[in-house]
């Protein structure tokens, strides 16, 4: 059976706690989940779980990113540089492409936001989970980490305009080409 589990992998700041949050409601369970690709293939690149993912907008989610990591950085700021903010811009763009041709399920970060009940319930019914499978998941409350936050937006480095100087065009490109693939509510 863990070949079939899902595994949801997201970009940081994209929904993946939210998410958890609905599913839990919902059936009583929590999907695995992380911001990382290797550990779900094996050394012949065969893919080992059921992806999902949740796609956002990338300046909504690289500025709560950055936001974030301002906050948790202590007196020298990580994200202030234009080398960090181009790396972000990398890592979203190559996770996306990576999850374009791999993830089973996508996810539109709108729609999550917008029609909660409904995603959650289709995704369950794609995944096909029912009340026998539910012993090969965590099933207990989780608690988050101190550092958990679930909106970057009340942080006092959260700056809306911050990126205004980034090119945003590639980023842009795989995120519609990603939410081509996404599920329909």
């Amino acid at each position: 059976m863990k070949e079939h589990l899902p595994y949801l992998v997201t970009f940081p700041r994209s929904g993946s706690h939210y998410f958890d949050e609905l599913i839990y409601k919902e059936a009583g369970i929590h999907i695995e989940k992380s911001h990382t690709l290797n550990l779900l293939f094996d050394k012949n690149n065969n893919k080992q779980r059921k992806l999902i993912t949740i796609v956002r907008d990338p300046i909504d989610s690289i500025t709560s990113y950055s936001a974030y990591e301002q906050s948790n950085s202590g007196p020298r700021p990580l994200f202030a540089t234009d080398t960090r903010v181009n790396q972000l811009l990398t890592e979203y763009i190559l996770m996306h492409n990576f999850l374009y041709e791999y993830a089973d399920h996508v996810i539109d970060f709108n729609d999550l936001v917008k029609y909660p009940e409904p995603v959650t319930k289709k995704i369950l019914n794609l995944l096909e989970i029912n009340a026998e499978d539910y012993i090969y998941f965590a099933t207990s409350p989780i608690e988050y980490s101190e550092n958990y936050l679930a909106s970057s937006k009340i942080l006092s480095s959260y700056d809306k305009n911050l990126l205004d100087k980034f090119d945003f065009d590639s980023c842009y490109f795989y995120y519609n080409r990603i939410l081509e693939k996404k599920i329909i509510i």
